[in-house]
């Protein structure tokens, strides 16, 4: 019975709100890695606690802000909140692959050294990969 719960949500939520979420976590994400970067917030709070210099922070850093700003464009683009760049089979393939991606960051994030990070972005990046399957599904 929970099952078909689970599945009822999953299609009540539309393809829109979907990607309207997603955009407001990435700009939260976008946001905390702005604090990270102005030492606001500690960069052991980040990168599952495995960042060793001020270097590879910024590398990091910029590796986080490209990938924020194309799940973003991902989404809307999914969504058709804008127009998307990708033939529509190969922007169904990216929603599904950012779906996946963001599944295995949420083990990662199930395994950082911080807890703060664990409690935290595990569910956050659990639920972008729903909301991304999501997409991904009403997309085809």
């Amino acid at each position: 019975m929970l099952d078909l719960k689970i599945i009822k949500i999953f299609l009540y939520v539309s393809k829109k709100r979907a990607a309207q979420v997603i955009i407001l976590l990435s700009c939260l994400a976008l946001f905390y890695h702005v604090l990270i970067v102005s030492g606001v917030v500690p960069y052991k709070y980040a990168w599952g606690g495995k960042i060793e210099s001020q270097e590879q922070l910024w590398v990091f850093e910029l590796i986080s802000t490209v990938i924020n700003f194309g799940i973003i464009y991902l989404a809307a683009s999914g969504a058709k909140m804008i127009k998307s760049i990708f033939p529509k089979k190969l922007l169904t393939v990216l929603l599904w692959l950012f779906s996946g991606l963001l599944f295995i960051n949420t083990i990662g994030n199930l395994l950082a050294e911080e807890c703060i990070e664990m409690i935290i972005f595990t569910p956050i990046t659990a639920i972008m990969s729903i909301l991304f399957a999501r997409i991904a599904v009403q997309n085809r």
